[in-house]
């Protein structure tokens, strides 16, 4: 559960946002490819079918909501005056489950990050090409607007600020090289109601056992 746990957290924290400035509600649609060069592994993701994340982001909290066909549905909600994270993993095989921590990751001293020249506008905002390499040398490119803040930190600390509208991660899955590219779709302002950034467990959830 602990592996599981983490790949599904990794999917979801490409980007990372520092201070939050006030500015509207926003809700990003993604879609979300994985590649492995792993044929029988490649074929297991394609059986999967579509995968689609979506982002809520309203002042210092966030939401991410990831479908991906048969294996089911990941959310985490985050609030960053308080710092509480709670991740949601729904799936009809193994049941729902929860987890609730504090998010107290701190950037690893080996992580790399330069922020290129490399511009691209992306529906209508304009991204800078970031490009960071972690100790075993994967590599994430991220095309970041500071147009959008996202409160939730990630791995990159305040070396990258704003919102991915892009993001092309390569890491290493229990020894088989995955790469995950996110694609920002639809880019909507509107209100969004506090109710979906509740930190209460929803009834039918059990805790992960993370020592599995």
């Amino acid at each position: 559960m602990r592996k599981q746990f983490k790949l599904a957290l990794a999917l979801v924290i490409c980007i990372t946002g520092s201070s939050v400035i006030a500015q509207d509600d926003y809700v990003i649609e993604f879609t979300q490819t994985m590649q492995t060069d792993d044929a029988t592994i490649q074929e297991t993701l394609n059986m999967m079918g579509e995968m689609t994340t979506t982002w809520f982001i309203k002042g210092s909290k966030f939401r991410s909501e990831t479908v991906a066909g048969m294996a089911g549905t990941t959310t985490v909600i985050y609030d960053g005056d308080s710092k509480d994270l709670l991740m949601l993993m729904q799936n009809s095989f193994a049941g729902n489950s929860y987890m609730m921590k504090k998010d107290t990751a701190k950037v690893s001293p080996d992580i790399i990050v330069k922020r290129t020249k490399e511009k691209k506008e992306i529906l209508g905002y304009n991204c800078v090409k970031y490009v960071v390499t972690d100790a075993e040398g994967n590599e994430t490119i991220l095309y970041i607007t500071k147009e959008i803040e996202n409160p939730f930190k990630s791995q990159f600390g305040d070396s990258v600020k704003g919102a991915a509208l892009l993001s092309v991660a390569e890491s290493n899955v229990m020894g088989t090289k995955m790469k995950v590219i996110m694609t920002a779709k639809k880019v909507k302002k509107k209100s969004i109601s506090d109710k979906k950034f509740s930190l209460e467990v929803p009834e039918g959830y059990t805790e992960m056992n993370m020592q599995n």
